[in-house]
């Protein structure tokens, strides 16, 4: 208990201490002025670089929307079983981004045994497309996962992706 109150003693005078050697600085030779002024610049440059820091964060925020588009694709039904030597149709919904609205959409690489067609896979603003794929009958069974690949046009031929996926079992 001593010990406690022994430290909390030393702590008082410590901070007694910094009071007086604060009130000398004052009492010296700078006036109320001064370190007014002091203050105020210190406390302008802070709100400076705060102001700095937000512009070049909104920068980069407005540099990310103009190159990555915010498009987005969906499959109604995520997965479909089937057998071998049968087919599957569905639709893949396509939501355009606000700067490019020409699109595309095409399969990434099938596997073997498995063909896909995609009607509808160019058009502007949002739309869909529809999706057949056919099994062969010497595709292996497994669970494939199929990718869609949704691109909409940032001119000169440039396309940028979004990604969409579809499960395939075939059994």
């Amino acid at each position: 208990m001593n010990d406690e109150k022994n430290n909390e003693k030393k702590v008082l005078e410590k901070v007694l201490e910094k009071m007086n050697e604060a009130k000398i600085f004052m009492n010296k030779k700078y006036s109320r002025t001064v370190i007014i002024a002091v203050a105020a610049v210190i406390v302008l440059a802070i709100i400076g670089l705060i102001i700095n820091g937000r512009q070049e964060g909104n920068k980069e925020s407005q540099t990310i929307a103009q190159e990555k588009p915010v498009h987005n694709c969906a499959v109604g039904t995520f997965s479909k079983t089937i057998q071998r030597g049968e087919s599957v149709t569905f639709d893949v919904l396509l939501e355009k981004s606000r700067l490019w609205p020409k699109y595309r959409v095409k399969l990434g690489n099938l596997p073997r045994e498995v063909i896909g067609t995609v009607s509808g896979s160019e058009g502007r603003g949002d739309g869909r497309a529809t999706i057949n794929i056919s099994v062969g009958e010497n595709a292996k069974l497994a669970s494939y996962s199929l990718v869609i690949i949704y691109e909409e046009n940032k001119g000169n031929d440039e396309f940028e992706p979004s990604y969409c996926q579809y499960n395939l079992i075939v059994k």
